[in-house]
């Protein structure tokens, strides 16, 4: 229960399988100290990767997007910038880019950071044993992402239309807004430190699932989701923000099951189907006429 990591008198580490207990692998330690914040995977450094990974245009268009001067434009020299956005951070080692700053301006973070991206499918049945419709191996920095994953629902869920008076009246089968809540909270707050695992969004006859890597943060719960703010990835996080993707009072969560209740479905399901994984499930719009669409 204590939210420390915590050692024993010589040093090793143990977590708790069952009755047993064991030391852990490098990767289940590094995920444990995460989880209590000890260590926060998206501003630790790839060293593979250089100031020549990282898009600059992408930069000036964030800086320009926050009304800052373009790097041309700035009094500091291009390195200092960067490592003030923390979009590099230096170490004993040498200077190199962030984790956080290769997903939101790197040239290709999916060369740096396997399994960085999303995997989408649309079926034809209400199970992945059913006929592909549609895939899409969606790759990118992170707003490319949830620009093409949102096209992905729109471009494979029908949307119904009438004219009431000269106004278009439409009524989706899901509600954009709550499928582009759901990709963008997946992309912003999953566990980037399980490399090689990738988000997934399944389109099926009867439901939208976004299948994220990683267990809830901290001492979240699938019950104070609804009402606690809390990042992984909080330097992502503020980079998304600053790019007008998120915001930072933590409503998505209501947001989702208001823009689902006013589209007429029912409301969104959240679930930890797997040790590592936490699943947003949207369901499609209940009525097929839009005779009470608000």
């Amino acid at each position: 229960k204590n939210s420390n990591v915590v050692s024993t008198q010589d040093g090793k580490y143990y977590i708790r399988v069952g009755s047993t207990k064991r030391q852990p692998s490098k990767d289940e330690l590094a995920r444990l100290f995460q989880r209590s914040r000890q260590i926060q995977f998206d501003e630790t450094v790839i060293e593979a990767a250089s100031l020549s990974d990282i898009d600059l245009a992408r930069v000036d268009a964030f800086l320009q997007g926050l009304k800052q001067p373009a790097l041309g434009e700035s009094k500091l020299p291009l390195e200092n910038l960067l490592l003030n956005l923390r979009i590099l951070k230096a170490d004993e080692r040498g200077v190199f880019p962030t984790v956080a700053g290769v997903l939101a301006f790197g040239k290709n973070g999916q060369s740096l950071l396997p399994g960085a991206e999303i995997q989408a499918a649309y079926y034809r049945g209400d199970s992945r044993t059913s006929e592909v419709l549609d895939q899409k191996a969606i790759r990118g920095a992170v707003t490319e992402q949830i620009e093409a994953a949102v096209s992905f629902v729109k471009n494979n869920m029908r949307v119904g239309s009438v004219i009431q008076g000269v106004k278009r009246i439409e009524f989706p089968e899901y509600s954009w807004e709550a499928a582009r809540e759901a990709i963008t909270n997946a992309v912003a707050h999953r566990n980037y430190s399980l490399a090689g695992s990738g988000i997934r969004l399944f389109m099926y006859a009867d439901r939208l699932e976004v299948l994220s890597p990683g267990r809830l943060p901290n001492t979240l719960t699938l019950e104070s989701i609804k009402v606690v703010q809390f990042a992984r990835n909080q330097l992502l996080a503020s980079y998304l923000a600053g790019m007008g993707y998120m915001e930072k009072r933590g409503e998505g969560i209501l947001r989702m099951i208001d823009w689902s209740r006013k589209n007429q479905a029912p409301e969104p399901k959240f679930e930890l189907p797997a040790e590592e994984l936490f699943q947003v499930t949207l369901f499609k719009r209940v009525s097929s006429s839009p005779e009470s669409h608000s």
